[in-house]
């Protein structure tokens, strides 16, 4: 005959082993997606470089097209620390206005280009000092830009008279990765005439 209550009974729970492994599979899972949430984060950092890179150089590409295909006249100057194009524009409106405006490449790392736009009887538009390009009206269109490996400036203008710029640049990521380039051709559909009030 057998006492009342000697028969073993299961308790609830896990044994430490069954918690050992059900812990080290969550360590595995936790793992693979931490991997998978850093690797999106760096994706997305890469990207997000690359986007803005990107958008600096259609600015700058952009706005030096559209002032090439009005502009009447073109001339660039060489500077110790960059590079200036000015172009005389008559404007895209019904009645014509015309007006000056200019780029300029500092050369100054990390390399900036700046834009400038005034009235054909303001004083003409020159090769800025550091000074000028923070308040003198120049407006900043990006930065970490260099010229092509090709060239020496970021623009080339040719023609007799000057009439097309070739415009070879690459800009700077905020990642490290490999710079974006960007190289266009503008003509001006103009009667260029070479001579401007924005060149005196």
């Amino acid at each position: 005959m057998s006492e009342a209550g000697s028969e073993a009974t299961p308790e609830g729970g896990y044994s430490l082993v069954e918690l050992l492994v059900y812990m080290s599979f969550a360590v595995v899972v936790l793992t693979l997606i931490g991997g998978m949430l850093i690797s999106t984060l760096a994706a997305e950092r890469t990207i997000s470089g690359r986007t803005g890179a990107s958008t600096a150089g259609q600015i700058i590409t952009q706005s030096i097209h559209a002032g090439v295909r009005n502009a009447v006249a073109l001339e660039t100057t060489q500077a110790p620390n960059g590079h200036l194009l000015r172009l005389a524009n008559v404007g895209n409106a019904a009645v014509a206005t015309p007006y000056c405006q200019a780029w300029f490449y500092d050369a100054t790392p990390p390399g900036r280009v700046y834009y400038r736009r005034a009235d054909v009887s303001a004083v003409p538009i020159t090769v800025p000092t550091a000074a000028q390009l923070s308040s003198d009206g120049w407006l900043l269109l990006g930065s970490g830009i260099a010229p092509g490996t090709s060239v020496a400036a970021p623009w080339k203008v040719s023609g007799t008279p000057a009439d097309t710029v070739r415009l070879e640049l690459s800009v700077a990521t905020d990642v490290g990765d490999a710079p974006a380039p960007f190289t266009a051709t503008s003509t001006s559909r103009q009667d260029v005439t070479g001579l401007s009030t924005c060149f005196a």
